[in-house]
């Protein structure tokens, strides 16, 4: 009985566990993907005024922004 209460205590505490990883990692996404949805506004926009000639440099740049190139 007592080994069945250590697991069950362990469970708990790893349940506890995620739910804080979880909302740790819902602080740490919002912000940055607020930051990212307006990075990529910003890029459509300028690709919307582009020249042919200029887009392939312009997407690079874009992928760099948005930490996309590696």
């Amino acid at each position: 009985m007592a080994l069945g209460d250590a697991i069950k205590s362990r469970e708990t505490t790893n349940q506890q566990l995620i739910a804080l990883y979880a909302e740790m990692y819902e602080d740490l996404k919002g912000p940055m993907s607020d930051y990212k949805t307006g990075q990529l506004r910003q890029i459509l926009e300028t690709f919307s005024e582009a020249d042919e000639e200029k887009l392939p440099y312009m997407e690079n740049v874009a992928m760099r922004m948005l930490g996309l190139d590696n």
